[in-house]
């Protein structure tokens, strides 16, 4: 399909050619056309699908010249790197024009900064922090914007820039609204519902010519937080009949989390890759724990970075996700030949803030996870309920001033010392 489709302009295609596209990504062909005509718009699809060159596009096509001093597009990213690629980006494919950006970033002079937007630009590219501190600070003029966009939303919520964006959001006048993701979750849509104005929501799935990893069975539980997670462990374990598992973490402070919590109903059954602390069950080789019928479960830090296979243990339990899905990949990839020597399964614990991740290990697998949602709160008060009632019934029996006595202390007499030592003698 050629460029043309996008209806750019003669010197917009040129540029794209010029700059290597050779081609529209179903993205750009879905969502150019609405964002031009003046819709809000959610941009959902896999990395590599075309969502920052879209924004940058449909910008360059609305504003088409340089005007006034005042910015008129907000481009919101969640890092400096990713301000620092955007506006790269942009000035590659804005050759031709003779718009303004500028890049704003929490590691800038906040002062030169300030300098520099007063002498007049066209499209801010920055994080939300830095922007909204220029606004309360230096009162940075925002009120001729016609474009608020959001670019890796997801990563913008998961760094926790949730009030800037709402504050800023709330603060505009009357604009057009882009958000481009990966995912799209509660987390988010709590950040962008407020201010959309009924968007057109867009999304493009991964397409997969290649499986690049053949995997054991995965399953993913989504909780709401990591709080909910560690509840949810103990549950999970025994409803499943799970008796021997190596359970991931990314941090060794995570895996002590889960080790004292696991302990309280494992105890002497729960160890722990390579322990800091005296107090925990060291265990240094996976050889050790698969050997050792009284160790059921394994507590492995992500950090270590050592496990890159599991060796024969039936079930691996990712508690965190680490940040590079092929971590994940690796351990639960299949060695050919072993598919039929042993069955192993995988469950992989995610919050919204980790669905990302998952869209990327589906994305190498080539195919969707099953998802299921967990509620913890429904879990875990019955649970609360069941050990209540046995700690009744245990104190009751232990601590009852009322309370049927053993047969060695049913006796209903009484002897003095005078007549112990008589009887004795």
């Amino acid at each position: 399909m050629p460029l043309e489709d996008l209806k750019l302009s003669k010197q917009l295609t040129k540029v794209m050619r010029e700059a290597g596209f050779e081609e529209p990504t179903e993205m750009q062909l879905k969502s150019l056309k609405r964002i031009v005509g003046g819709q809000d718009v959610l941009g959902i699809g896999p990395e590599g699908c075309g969502k920052t060159t879209t924004i940058l596009l449909s910008v360059i096509m609305q504003l088409k010249y340089a005007f006034e001093d005042v910015p008129r597009a907000l481009i919101l990213v969640p890092s400096r790197e990713k301000v620092d690629e955007v506006v790269a980006e942009f000035t590659r494919l804005a050759a031709n024009t003779d718009l303004r950006v500028q890049g704003i970033h929490s590691a800038g002079n906040i002062k030169s900064q300030k300098d520099e937007l007063y002498i007049g630009v066209d499209v801010i590219v920055g994080t939300p922090d830095r922007v909204y501190a220029l606004t309360i600070k230096y009162g940075a003029n925002l009120n001729r914007l016609k474009m608020f966009i959001l670019d890796d939303a997801e990563e913008i919520v998961k760094q926790g820039f949730q009030v800037p964006v709402r504050e800023l959001a709330e603060g505009l006048p009357k604009c057009q609204h882009l958000v481009f993701s990966t995912v799209y979750h509660k987390r988010m849509e709590n950040v962008v519902e407020p201010y959309f104005n009924y968007p057109t929501k867009i999304e493009v799935f991964p397409k997969i010519e290649e499986k690049t990893y053949n995997v054991i069975p995965q399953k993913v539980f989504h909780l709401a937080n990591f709080q909910s997670k560690v509840n949810y462990i103990y549950p999970f374990l025994e409803d499943s009949g799970i008796n021997k598992a190596i359970i991931f973490v990314n941090t060794q402070f995570t895996a002590g989390t889960i080790y004292n919590h696991l302990q309280k109903y494992y105890e002497g059954k729960v160890g722990m890759f390579k322990a800091l602390l005296n107090n925990q069950l060291n265990i240094d080789y996976l050889d050790d724990f698969e050997n050792d019928d009284d160790i059921k479960y394994l507590i492995v830090a992500n950090e270590g970075g050592e496990f890159t296979s599991i060796g024969t243990i039936p079930h691996i339990i990712h508690i965190d996700l680490p940040e590079n899905e092929n971590i994940i990949l690796d351990r639960i990839n299949l060695v050919e030949g072993e598919e039929n020597e042993l069955f192993q399964a995988s469950s992989l614990f995610t919050t919204d803030l980790e669905l990302a991740i998952i869209s990327k290990i589906e994305s190498k697998i080539g195919y969707k996870i099953e998802i299921e949602a967990v509620v913890i709160d429904a879990i875990t008060k019955k649970r609360k309920k069941a050990v209540a009632a046995a700690e009744i019934t245990e104190e009751d029996t232990k601590g009852s001033a009322f309370h049927e006595k053993s047969a060695k202390n049913s006796k209903d007499y009484n002897y003095n010392t005078r007549d112990k030592k008589l009887m004795s003698g």
